[in-house]
């Protein structure tokens, strides 16, 4: 499993979730884990933002053979010093 901290986020946690299927997408062409963890860290996170969980199957059409890719985005509104 791969873990992400983005300190002082903002406008990254309120991207759709389209843009972080897109991630997932890219993380089978460089081979990352097929677990992906990221914390959003800052002041600025809106405080009614829930963590949630973005998952890619393999699509049986495809001519490849894809594992199952999984993104849990958990939200932090404080500073880091206080998180970890």
């Amino acid at each position: 499993a791969a873990r992400l901290c983005c300190v002082g986020a903002r406008a990254e946690c309120t991207l759709p979730d389209k843009y972080w299927r897109e991630l997932l997408i890219a993380s089978f062409a460089i081979r990352i884990e097929s677990h992906v963890s990221i914390d959003f860290v800052g002041p600025d996170v809106p405080p009614q933002q829930k963590s949630k969980t973005i998952t890619l199957d393999n699509d049986e059409n495809t001519s490849t053979q894809l594992t199952r890719r999984e993104l849990k985005m958990t939200f932090h509104p404080s500073y880091l010093h206080e998180v970890v």
